[in-house]
């Protein structure tokens, strides 16, 4: 086997029969007898869209024949064909829960920005409901309620202990 940079990764390793094979911390497994000049590649997987996933798929059921060395051929190809299916759906899955957060955000978002509306549509209502009069009245109470307390303040603050002495 040899790895990405042409390094020869288990030289001289005869093969055994229901035995995983393993490199670079990839385990695999092969089942059958090896025929003389078999050999396998283990290699990244490549990005592929779903049209192609299913164009080789399709290719793969019209190419049936019955001869035997074409079985094996089938058989693989089919295989590889439901694996980058379901690999495909993985990742059509992936794509959709990261479309479903941002939704979930974007109502979130939504519901804080009615909130907000619904709060400044209150204060402008008070503003434009206001009774002037009331507001004056009330405005001339509160400044005689702070001039008395301003007054209260200069009396207590002259008053100390020393004056009584």
């Amino acid at each position: 086997m040899v790895d990405s940079r042409g390094n020869v990764l288990s030289a001289g390793i005869p093969y055994q029969t229901d035995k995983d094979i393993e490199f670079n911390g990839v385990h695999t497994s092969i089942k059958g007898q090896p025929e003389h000049a078999d050999y396998f590649v283990v290699r990244p997987s490549q990005h592929q869209d779903v049209f192609t996933t299913l164009e080789n798929l399709i290719r793969a059921l019209k190419s049936k024949n019955p001869e035997a060395d074409d079985r094996i051929s089938f058989h693989n190809s089919i295989s590889r064909s439901l694996t980058d299916i379901t690999q495909t759906l993985d990742n059509v899955l992936g794509v959709r829960s990261k479309i479903g957060a941002r939704l979930n955000a974007l109502d979130s978002q939504e519901t804080i920005n009615e909130a907000y509306k619904l709060q400044i549509r209150e204060l402008l209502s008070n503003v434009e409901d206001l009774d002037y009069a009331e507001a004056v009245s009330r405005l001339n109470l509160e400044l005689t309620g702070l001039e008395a307390s301003q007054k209260a303040f200069t009396r207590v603050q002259d008053i100390s202990l020393f004056n009584y002495i």
